[in-house]
């Protein structure tokens, strides 16, 4: 069972979803006492549309039935914040999934919950249509996840009960643009785990891109912990960045003297992530994101702060602050955070 709640609510509303678990292999089925697992799924909850029918603060929880005899497992409860579209570019990529009640389509949800591979041939138009047409908004990069697993294994023809030869070219044109947030890129690797025509992407297997889903890369594209690190913590001060450039204008300089002042009392790590907005292929964006952090990083040097204390990470565009298509949603996306190791008294510097 799929659990809903409002933050703040006491009682908890269970949904029937259409969602299944998928091991990559039988290995992965079997777990030994004391161990745990976990999967990135997309869930749709059927007649009722939406899961979350208006924006807010929600929490969700899965629990397992194994029978009478044994007793219930719960997961762990997820907070999720549902906004409401904001931009007209969202909104647009929005209205083809729609039915006639601006909800969600029943049938092009169930073909979106099943990767492509359950429903209707024409219930893929409205999802290549967004993809096609809004493929810079946070939808049509999710979608393109849906269409990617239709190519690669078409469902079943019932006039002929045969499967179409997948068209792995395609697929892989449209996974190599997809990026956009760590969900998303967790999902993509989750796909490629599950088919073998398409083995690798941008020079990384599959085991590195699911390893940098949720984590940052560093130059040599190793992985590594960033803000899922529980040793680490972000620092209030953000430094902003013009589009397409990793250059520190008069403001951003000043903001990195200050942190350079409280960091050099301390000893600890300091991670440097690079981010970029959604402009751009993810090469460019992985890229500049890395230009960024390591811009701001020689600049802490300069202030005195060791350079074996500093290291620059780049997340590119999988963890933006806002994921509309605005100006606004990119200029906040455009940014270095620093992640401080937990020692001493905390340092906090304040926003420029």
């Amino acid at each position: 069972h799929i659990d809903l709640r409002a933050a703040g609510e006491e009682e908890w509303h269970t949904l029937r979803p259409l969602a299944w678990y998928e091991p990559a292999d039988d290995d992965g089925a079997m777990l030994a006492p004391g161990e745990h697992t976990e999967q990135t799924v997309p869930v749709f909850f059927g007649e009722d549309g939406w899961s979350f029918a208006q924006p807010g603060e929600y929490e969700i929880r899965a629990r397992l039935q194994l029978g009478d005899d044994f007793p219930e497992i719960a997961s762990e409860v997820v907070s999720v914040t549902v906004v409401a579209p904001t931009s007209e570019r969202d909104r647009a990529a929005l209205e083809p999934l729609l039915d006639q009640h601006g909800a969600l389509d029943e049938d092009i949800g169930r073909l979106i919950a099943f990767d492509g591979r359950i429903g209707a041939p024409q219930d893929m138009a409205p999802i290549e249509r967004v993809v096609h047409e809004f493929p810079d908004t946070a939808l049509g990069s999710a979608l393109k996840l849906t269409l990617a697993s239709h190519l690669l294994r078409p469902p079943i023809d019932t006039r002929t009960g045969t499967r179409p030869k997948p068209d792995a070219d395609t697929a892989r044109r449209l996974l190599e643009s997809v990026c956009r947030e760590s969900g998303i890129v967790a999902l993509k690797a989750e796909l490629l785990a599950r088919h073998g025509e398409v083995d690798a992407l941008q020079g990384l297997s599959v085991d590195d891109l699911a390893s940098i889903a949720w984590d940052g890369a560093d130059a040599a594209r190793r992985p590594v912990p960033t803000y899922v690190d529980d040793s680490l913590r972000v620092l209030g001060t953000r430094i902003g960045f013009a589009a397409g450039r990793a250059r520190l204008d008069d403001e951003a300089l000043a903001a990195v003297a200050r942190l350079a002042h409280e960091l050099r009392s301390d000893t600890g790590r300091i991670v440097v992530v690079g981010h970029a907005d959604a402009e751009g292929d993810c090469a460019a964006s992985e890229r500049l994101g890395l230009e960024r952090a390591q811009a701001v990083r020689r600049a802490l040097m300069r202030h005195g702060v060791p350079a074996s204390r500093i290291q620059a990470v780049t997340m590119g565009a999988r963890r933006a602050l806002d994921l509309g298509a605005s100006e606004q949603a990119r200029t906040l996306n455009r940014r270095v955070e620093l992640l401080v190791e937990e020692q001493g008294e905390p340092v906090e510097a304040a926003d420029p």
